[in-house]
């Protein structure tokens, strides 16, 4: 056991994550729990071999009881915000104290590493830091996963009565809120009290929404003039004013939490969903610029812009922060981002270029367009968006390269920029890993009979027809089948884009 005063922390099952003999002997140096217990921490030169392990811990419920370790690793792009993410997804694992240590270059990542956390508690050093000063930094470290276990605690139980929806603990909740912030105010803090307040009434508002639906629905399904309907309609007007009350209260906690701490990012995020929730686009746009400029290197935020101007119809500026998500995403490492976030990021760049295709009238981005100087300016925002999207699918594919919907889409990258050569190589492989897709199947012979290969294409699109499709499906295998029994190329490649 390590003691400083009131300082006290188990010395068995310590992370130790760091691929540098120099750093690893600074911090034995440093710190005596490192010092005293050097074999029996468990080392890492990686974060990729450290989650394995942590999932091993999670499958047998074992705790850790400290983590260290490194930002970056020479033998893996994966950095530390993937074990983040890793912990963050396990309540049990809340609490668990993690010490990152770097160099001053890193600050830029750093920010990014500060948003990845959002439970955990943590403390950064530099390497070119003293010895007192980390081993001061690291027991403060320790004081505050013990009162951080307070908050914790508050907010568990908050969560589960969200959880469990019930508003006769409404009251107790906000008891419960209230009384923590006044016995421990440099915990409980007020900014994280009234998010937690603000978070508790937009989960009964939502669940008051479902109520309103549920009851409209009942209304349509008796008579007008019946005492059915009466009764409803007085539950109904009922209901809407604790909806509105809810409502009220959720922003008001969320609008106190975020002034009393403009740069507490929970509290601009809280307020950019709720804002989405109710559709005022100009609001969630405002918050949302607030965390890009808290998070620069966000990727899934430069994503969440591009969708919201997306359904304003805007699609310039929707590609131009689609572009940057997915550059953002390349830049930290597509092994540092959940897989969802990265799907997410590439399916939108797909979804949002085929519009603009078909908006300025190209089959093609390597078409010379000799248009308006905003189509040209688009064409060349499109393709460079299209390239990077191909560069995250194929450095994904190295990860997971028996993965059909990688591969289906890395050929639709090189589809669109008229490679069908390539673009059918990687049909093949998709097909090969997902042989019963009728999908890749139907994409694939619309890319043969681009590249004037229409006997192999008809017969690829009759194999498509042996496997089930659904009525989406069926509409998109009729219209290819015809267009290519037609060998009407144009036709074939305006329903590709």
């Amino acid at each position: 056991m390590e003691n400083n005063s009131d300082v006290t922390i188990e010395s068995k099952n310590i992370f130790l994550i760091c691929d540098s003999l120099s750093t690893i002997e600074k911090l034995k140096n440093s710190l005596d729990i490192l010092r005293d217990n050097m074999e029996s921490v468990l080392k890492f030169n990686n974060i990729d071999s450290a989650i394995k392990r942590i999932d091993h811990f999670i499958s047998n419920n074992k705790e850790i009881h400290l983590i260290i370790t490194d930002v970056r690793f020479q033998s893996s792009e994966t950095n530390v915000i993937a074990l983040i993410n890793k912990l963050e997804d396990y309540k049990s694992f809340w609490n668990t104290p993690i010490l990152i240590f770097t160099n001053h270059k890193e600050r830029e990542l750093l920010r990014n590493i500060s948003r990845a956390f959002v439970h955990l508690p943590f403390r950064i050093v530099f390497t070119e830091n003293n010895n007192d000063y980390i081993a001061s930094v690291f027991h403060e470290l320790i004081k505050f996963k013990i009162k951080n276990q307070k908050f914790l605690d508050l907010e568990t139980k908050i969560f589960s009565i969200m959880e469990m929806g019930n508003r006769n603990l409404l009251k107790p909740a906000m008891e419960s809120i209230v009384s923590a912030h006044k016995k421990d105010p440099k915990i409980c803090t007020y900014s994280k009290t009234q998010l937690l307040t603000g978070q508790l009434f937009t989960a009964f508002w939502k669940s008051s929404n479902a109520k309103l639906e549920s009851l409209t629905e009942k209304l349509e399904e008796v008579k007008i003039d019946s005492l059915d309907y009466k009764v409803i309609i007085e539950q109904i007007e009922h209901e809407s004013e604790i909806n509105k009350k809810m409502l009220n209260k959720a922003k008001d906690s969320l609008r106190k939490s975020f002034e009393a701490r403009p740069s507490y990012w929970k509290a601009n995020e809280a307020l950019y969903k709720l804002h989405m929730e109710l559709n005022e686009i100009e609001e969630s746009k405002h918050y949302l610029n607030r965390l890009i400029s808290l998070f620069p290197a966000e990727a899934t935020y430069f994503l969440k812009m591009g969708k919201l101007y997306e359904l304003s119809n805007n699609y310039r500026e929707s590609i131009e922060y689609f572009l940057e998500s997915a550059s953002k995403a390349l830049n930290s490492g597509v092994s540092n981002l959940k897989k969802e976030d990265l799907m997410e990021i590439i399916d939108a760049s797909l979804y949002t270029g085929t519009k603009i295709m078909r908006q300025i009238n190209v089959t093609e981005l390597n078409t010379d367009n000799e248009g308006e100087f905003e189509t040209e300016l688009m064409l060349k925002d499109l393709r460079k968006n299209n390239a990077q999207i191909r560069a995250t699918l194929e450095r994904m594919n190295k990860q997971f390269p028996h993965d059909s919907n990688y591969l289906n889409k890395i050929a639709i990258t090189y589809r669109r920029t008229g490679e069908y050569d390539v673009a059918e190589g990687f049909y093949k492989k998709a097909i090969k890993e997902d042989s019963e897709n009728p999908i890749i199947r139907i994409n694939f012979a619309m890319c043969l009979a681009c590249n004037n290969l229409f006997e192999q294409a008809s017969k690829m699109i009759e194999t498509a027809s042996r496997y089930q499709i659904n009525e989406e499906e069926r509409e998109i295998y009729d219209k290819a089948r015809n267009l290519i029994n037609k060998k009407d190329i144009v036709g074939i490649r305006k329903i590709m884009i």
